[in-house]
């Protein structure tokens, strides 16, 4: 019989958001520590700690997203040309008899 009483079943209560942003507040704005605050207020140390882990990172900075939109400048020809004559377009070096070949 003693161990009946000594185990008894913990209710399980949901708390909204809400309800725990303001207990976290509270524990905050207090100087009790985790375990004295939570057997005050008839929570487990877990779950003030879970509540504690999700607080922090719903109001902790917002991390910049995974993926960031670039915009790629579209390459054109004449970006790669190595020289230009009377119109004529060089891609890549070319030897000096060749140029002279074309100017004569």
């Amino acid at each position: 019989m003693e161990q009946a009483t000594k185990q008894q079943k913990r209710k399980l209560v949901r708390h909204s958001s809400q309800v725990v942003s303001e207990i976290i507040s509270e524990y905050q704005k207090g100087r009790q520590t985790i375990k004295e605050f939570c057997s005050d207020k008839g929570i487990s140390t877990g779950t003030f700690y879970c509540w504690l882990s999700k607080h922090r990172n719903n109001k902790g900075p917002k991390k910049a997203p995974a993926f960031v939109s670039v915009k790629i400048k579209e390459e054109t020809a004449e970006e790669n040309v190595f020289a230009e004559y009377k119109g004529l377009k060089f891609y890549q070096p070319v030897s000096v008899d060749f140029l002279k070949a074309l100017i004569n």
